[in-house]
């Protein structure tokens, strides 16, 4: 055999080959830092109106009422009280501070056999103050006559005033109170606008 000649010159490239399996995941990278807020979002639409709820409880009382104070419920007392010349209560009850309209009326009844000339009263307590009188001659014997007395006042005292309805008739003469009536309401204010 004789001697190898020299190298010939470099070929052309083959054809590329095909393309290999995948090679085993790589270990997981190191958390990247937090990046910037997004801008905000648009409103999203309403949702459904949810169920009524449960009924609450009754709320206090108002203060627009209106509070009356009064002698008797219903029918006035038959009992007679006896007037003589100093001025007797036929009938009292106690109000408290504020203002009122206050009115009460009464029958009186001639108790001798002589005209009487009687008159009956409205007063408060608190500053021994009468707030309107009415008077009448009676007759003889059975002489009879309603008396009616009202006013407008308020009562400062605290906690409150006794507002009384009180009678007497001129000496000789006494008379019978009965069928007595006083209330006092209150109200929210008193105004004297004049004519």
């Amino acid at each position: 055999m004789g001697l190898t000649g020299p190298a010939g010159p470099m070929g052309l490239p083959g054809p590329i080959g095909l393309t290999g399996p995948a090679g085993p995941a790589g270990p997981a990278g190191a958390t990247g830092p937090i990046g910037p807020a997004g801008p905000a979002g648009s409103p999203g639409t309403s949702g459904p109106a949810g169920p009524p709820g449960p009924v609450g409880p009754p709320g206090p009382a108002g203060s627009g009422g209106v509070s009356v104070y009064t002698l008797t419920v219903g029918g006035p007392s038959s009992t007679p009280v006896f007037v003589g010349p100093f001025f007797t209560d036929v009938g009292s009850i106690f109000v408290p501070t504020g203002s009122y309209l206050i009115t009460a009326k009464v029958v009186l009844t001639n108790a001798t056999t002589v005209q009487t000339l009687s008159r009956c009263q409205l007063s408060r307590s608190g500053a021994i103050t009468v707030l309107d009188i009415s008077e009448v001659t009676l007759a003889d014997t059975t002489g009879e006559a309603t008396l009616a007395v009202h006013a407008v006042t308020q009562l400062t005292t605290t906690p409150g005033e006794h507002v009384k309805l009180s009678c007497q008739a001129d000496y000789p003469g006494q008379a019978s109170a009965i069928y007595p009536q006083l209330t006092a309401t209150q109200v929210t204010g008193i105004s004297t606008p004049g004519p």
